[in-house]
C-alpha cells in the first residue's frame, strides 16, 4: 500500500501537490510529522489539516484510514508533539489505525493521552498550559456516535457560538498568549473588538455550514476550530513558504516588499489566524451539487454569492452578511487573506490600504485539485503598515 509522506518542512505548494497524489491513489495510507517546521504561517496547518480531512473522506465509506507518524514509540510522550496541534488532534482522532515510525500499532487512547490533556486546558481557557511557543489551535471534531463533545469548546456555550462579549473573551485570552506584549499593546488591543468580530463572522460560518453535507445532513465525523499564530516574516522564511508559486500570494508579496523597503526593516512581525472547518466547502454547501458535478464556473459564482451582502445558503434569510463583514473589518487592519475551498482560491490584500469591494471574478484563481473543507488565512501586521516607522 502507498503511503503519502508529507515532510516537516512542506510549504503552500508542496500540500497542494499532495491533494494530487492523495486523489490519484484513493486508498493511500497517510504519514504526517510530529510538527511543522513553519506551524501555521499563512494557512499551512490550515491546508495540512484540509488535507487530513480529504485524505479521510476519500476512497469510500468501507476504506480503512491508516496514519503513519513519525513517534519514534508507542508511548503517549512519543506523541507529545503531534497531539499538540490542531492537525494532529484531527489526524489521530479520527484515523483508523495509528501507526509509529517503526510501523508498530499504537492505541489510540496512547496517541492521543497528550491531546487529551491539552483539549482540558483548552476548555478551560488555560491556553499557556496547554501549547507552548506563539500558539493557539482551539478544535472542535466530531467522532462517529460522539453528538456532543464537539461542543466542548471555549467559543461553544451548550450547541450555540457564544455572543460578541463571550467570543472576545476567548479571543482575547488567545492573544494574550499569541502575541508579544510590545505588539499586543502598540496594535492589537485598539482593535481586539474588529479582530475578534472578523473570526467570530468565520468560525459561525464554520458552525452553520462545515458540519453538513451539501444536502444538508449532519456529516459523521468533521471538524472545524481557529489556530493563532503571531511570526516575524523574513524575506527568507516568505520565499520558502511560497516556494513553486503559491496561487495568491503574489499580491501580498509585492506589498510586503514595498514596505520593508520604505521602513528599512528585515522583518515584519505578523498575527497570522486560519479558520477552518472540514465540511463541503463553499460551492458544494451553495448549489446542493455534488464534487463532480460542479463546473468551475459554478465554483466561481458561488463563491462571489456567498461574500454578496444578505445572501446566504441558510435558513433564515436575515442572515448572509458575515463575509461581507469580515472584508469591510480585514480592510481596516489593512490585513491580507487567502481562503481555499474547492477546487478555487481567494485571495485579497488590504496591508497598502484601499477599500473593501466585492469580490469578483478576478480574486478567484483555479487551482488543480479539489478539496474538502474550508481554509480561511488571515494575515495582520503587528506594526502600522499605514506610516514609516
Amino acid at each position: 500500500m502507498r503511503t503519502l509522506k508529507i515532510k516537516r518542512d512542506s510549504n503552500l505548494d508542496d500540500i497542494e501537490k499532495a491533494f494530487s497524489v492523495l486523489y490519484e491513489n484513493p486508498n493511500v495510507e497517510l504519514q504526517i510529522p510530529n510538527t511543522l517546521k513553519e506551524r501555521g504561517v499563512f494557512g499551512l496547518e490550515g491546508m495540512v489539516s484540509l488535507l487530513i480531512a480529504s485524505w479521510l473522506r476519500n476512497g469510500g465509506p468501507a476504506s480503512k484510514r491508516v496514519l503513519h507518524t513519525y513517534a519514534m514509540g508507542v508511548n503517549s510522550e512519543d506523541f507529545a508533539d503531534l497531539g499538540s496541534s490542531f492537525y494532529g488532534m484531527s489526524a489521530l482522532k479520527l484515523s483508523d489505525d495509528i501507526l509509529s515510525a517503526k510501523r508498530e500499532v499504537v492505541a489510540p487512547e496512547v496517541a492521543l493521552s497528550g491531546a487529551y490533556d491539552s483539549v482540558r486546558r483548552i476548555i478551560a481557557k488555560d491556553f499557556s498550559g496547554a501549547f507552548k511557543g506563539s500558539y493557539v489551535a482551539i478544535p472542535s471534531i466530531k467522532t462517529v456516535g460522539e453528538t456532543n463533545r464537539e461542543f466542548n469548546s471555549p467559543f461553544y456555550i451548550g450547541k450555540k457560538v457564544l455572543g460578541m462579549k463571550g467570543f472576545r473573551e476567548v479571543v482575547d485570552s488567545a492573544l494574550l498568549k499569541v502575541v508579544p506584549q510590545k505588539g499586543r499593546k502598540a496594535n492589537i488591543e485598539p482593535v481586539i473588538g474588529t479582530l475578534s468580530e472578523i473570526i467570530r463572522e468565520l468560525f459561525d460560518n464554520a458552525h452553520k455550514h462545515g458540519r453538513e453535507n451539501e444536502r444538508g445532513d449532519i456529516l459523521a465525523t468533521n471538524y472545524r476550530g481557529v489556530i493563532f499564530n503571531s511570526v516575524d516574516i523574513s524575506e527568507d522564511r516568505l520565499n520558502k513558504i511560497i516556494r513553486g508559486g503559491t496561487t495568491g500570494m503574489i499580491g501580498f508579496t509585492s506589498e510586503w516588499t514595498k514596505w520593508m523597503k520604505d521602513n528599512k526593516r528585515t522583518k515584519l512581525p505578523v498575527l497570522d489566524i486560519t479558520v477552518l472547518d472540514s465540511g463541503p466547502g463553499y460551492a458544494r454547501r451553495w448549489t446542493g451539487l455534488g464534487a463532480e458535478e460542479l463546473t468551475l464556473e459554478d465554483e466561481i459564482s458561488s463563491v462571489i454569492q456567498c461574500f454578496e451582502k444578505n445572501r446566504t445558503s441558510g435558513r433564515n434569510k436575515a442572515e448572509g452578511s458575515g463575509l461581507t463583514n469580515v472584508l469591510t473589518d480585514l480592510s481596516q487592519l489593512r490585513g491580507w487573506f487567502r481562503l481555499r475551498t474547492g477546487s478555487v482560491s481567494v485571495s485579497r490584500s488590504f496591508f497598502d490600504g484601499g477599500n473593501s469591494r466585492p469580490i469578483a471574478e478576478k480574486d478567484i484563481k483555479s487551482e488543480k485539485t479539489f478539496i474538502e473543507g474550508v481554509s480561511f488565512n488571515l494575515v495582520i501586521p503587528l506594526v502600522n503598515s499605514s506610516t514609516q516607522e
